[in-house]
This record gives C-alpha cells, structure tokens and sequence, in this order.
C-alpha cells in the first residue's frame, strides 16, 4: 500500500498530462501549461512525504518537519529539473516546441515548486 501512495500521484499527473496532449488542450488554451506543472508539484511533494514518512524520516519535531520540508522541496525541484530537461530534449531531437523561451521554463519551475511547497506544508501541518 505504502508503494501505491508514493506512485500514485505523479502517475495520475503523467496520465491527465498524455491525454492533454493527445487533445491538444496545451495548444487550444495557452494557459493550461501552468495550473499542470502546480499540479505536477504537488503530485511530487505527495510522492515524496509518503516516502519519506516510509523511511521514517519525518517526526512531529519542529526542527524535523523543517528538514522534511526542505526534502520535499528538494525532491519536488529536481522532479520539475528533470522534467524541463526532458522537454529540452524532446524539443532539440524531435523539433517540438515543449519550451518555447527561457521565461516559459522558469514559469515552470516556480509553479511545480510552488504546489510543492503549498502541499508538503499542509502534509506536514496534518502529520
């Protein structure tokens, strides 16, 4: 079960992210983009608490649900770096425009560490 709640998320998130673009949703509403890498944040922070409470990292301690919030972030910031250089990649091999600028991709990524600072607070607040 503990598998589950940490897999769960991102792959809902690649699953409504596949089928938006099998239907052009990124195309037909230019802003579509954004609430999906917030929603991507907090699929990743989810994934990330559920395993760091598994490997019994997490507490109650203040100074603790400190660091597991910084894990959380960090776990949630090099999910959202991988995945802007995976649109790099696509974009140079198969000429696609995944990253249209420079200001696209830093949206990107503030908006994949915003949800995932917003969901490891509220996970952290209720633990």
């Amino acid at each position: 079960m503990t598998l589950v709640k940490i897999i769960l998320w991102p792959i809902l998130v690649l699953v409504i992210h596949v089928v938006a673009d099998i239907f052009g949703l990124y195309y037909k509403y230019f802003w579509f983009d954004v609430p999906m890498h917030f929603i991507g944040g907090i699929a990743i922070a989810i994934s990330s608490f559920y395993f760091l409470k598994h490997a019994e990292i997490s507490s109650k301690q203040f100074g603790i649900k400190l660091l597991t919030l910084f894990l959380i972030l960090a776990l949630t910031a090099l999910a959202a770096v991988a995945w802007e250089i995976f649109e790099f990649g696509m974009d140079r091999i198969f000429n696609t425009t995944m990253q249209p600028s420079v200001h696209d991709t830093m949206k990107d990524l503030a908006f994949g560490l915003l949800g995932g600072a917003i969901a490891g607070i509220i996970l952290l607040r209720k633990s």
